[in-house]
């Protein structure tokens, strides 16, 4: 919601710090089940690829539709 209201260089910043936090989930949430939470770090890794995959099919149809 703030990249959609920042401008110029607020909106650089506004992607980068998201692109920070974003960058951390896909590499490092594998790592959950070195640390004995096997069993929510699976259905962790099955949330976050099953929402990527979705969310990247969804988008292009909501975006043409708003």
């Amino acid at each position: 919601m703030l990249t959609g209201w920042a401008w110029a260089w607020r909106r650089v910043a506004c992607r980068f710090f998201f692109g920070i936090g974003e960058a951390g989930c896909f590499p490092n949430l594998p790592r959950l089940s070195l640390f004995g939470f096997h069993r929510r770090a699976v259905r962790a890794q099955g949330v976050m690829w099953i929402s990527a995959r979705w969310g990247g099919a969804f988008t292009p149809l909501l975006v043409v539709w708003c």
